[in-house]
């Protein structure tokens, strides 16, 4: 530091001098500045994994379905844009006749399920091309099913509630109280301002009681600080044509040996046997996703090559990068790289 010089009086100042002052502040601001950063990173670090951790339970929620209800089969996905209402309607009933042997539910109802379009008295309140979508799957799967085996889904404390003759909620549905995963009810949506499911829903006559309206909220699950929900993919099945909602589809992997030979015989979706819980991360966003994953329609031509990502080679870059699913070896996909 600059020498002390003494004073009229012949006394040591002992003060700092306004430049000595000015460098340590700015040190002070440097140092906290890094900390800041480290902490941020910590921070997000710890959310990553609190949201792989879930991902990892809601993954464990599905074996258990399969185990208790289903005789191992995982519920199949009904976003396929190239498979006709016919066909999805049979990929619905395939599953449901399984895990329900006994069931008597209309197949209006497993119609509109599986394929969004209304019918008759079945109606969808938006008039969407698909059927349950990734984000809805989670929860109408996960949240219980009623005790009475010929209508799981009408019956007490399935996934559908008694209606007023206005067609709006008498209270507040209450998922927890179906008896299924332990959701956390403030993280299901979507909601509106006032705090009520603002989502897309299923209004039905009640097959035991044809004067009583039924209604099916189709729910969204999302991780804690995040918008974009979870997403279900069933992992179980070989893929024959796309898989995509919202940007996203689910991921692939390249069968061991088969060197760099992407053709649909050599490709398997990731967590093969099982199922994908996918979360779009910190950012809220997807990316490029569906893209980058399914270029091809594999149904048209099996010996198309495909030019996608493939987990957990990537490379995963971007806004896919921080994409966090139940069977990444790390936090992210970007991390899982070799």
């Amino acid at each position: 530091m600059t020498p002390r010089h003494k004073s009229e009086t012949g006394k040591l100042n002992s003060g700092f001098t306004l430049v000595e002052l000015l460098v340590v502040i700015g040190i002070i601001a440097a140092l906290a500045s890094l900390l800041l950063v480290a902490g941020g990173a910590a921070i997000n670090a710890a959310r990553e994994a609190a949201i792989k951790t879930e991902a990892t339970q809601l993954s464990d929620g599905f074996q258990s379905y399969t185990n208790d209800i289903s005789g191992g089969a995982y519920p199949p996905n009904f976003c396929l844009p190239n498979a006709t209402p016919e066909a999805k309607l049979s990929l619905f009933k395939r599953h449901f006749n399984k895990a329900f042997p006994k069931q008597r539910e209309p197949d209006a109802l497993l119609a509109v399920l599986a394929t969004g379009v209304s019918s008759g008295n079945y109606q969808m309140n938006v008039d969407p091309t698909y059927g349950m979508s990734p984000y809805e799957s989670i929860v109408f799967w996960l949240g219980g099913f009623s005790d009475d085996s010929k209508y799981p889904i009408s019956g007490p404390k399935g996934p559908s509630f008694v209606t007023n003759s206005a067609g709006t909620d008498q209270t507040q549905e209450d998922v927890g109280a179906r008896g299924g995963f332990a959701f956390d009810e403030a993280r299901l949506g979507p909601r509106s301002d006032d705090n009520f499911f603002s989502g897309r829903y299923i209004t039905y006559p009640d097959p035991r009681d044809a004067n009583t309206t039924r209604r099916i909220n189709l729910w969204w699950y999302t991780p804690n600080n995040v918008t974009v929900p979870y997403a279900y993919f069933d992992a179980s099945t070989k893929p024959k044509t796309l898989i995509r909602h919202d940007g996203m589809g689910p991921i692939v992997t390249l069968k061991t040996g088969s060197g760099n030979n992407y053709t649909l015989n050599n490709l398997r979706l990731a967590n093969d046997g099982k199922c994908q819980i996918l979360s779009a991360g910190l950012d809220d966003a997807w990316g490029d996703f569906a893209n980058e994953q399914l270029l091809v329609d594999w149904s048209l031509d099996p010996t198309t090559q495909f030019n996608g990502l493939v987990y957990p080679d990537g490379p995963w870059t971007g806004e896919i990068a921080d994409t966090i699913s139940n069977f990444s070896t790390d936090r992210t996909l970007e991390d899982s790289q070799p």
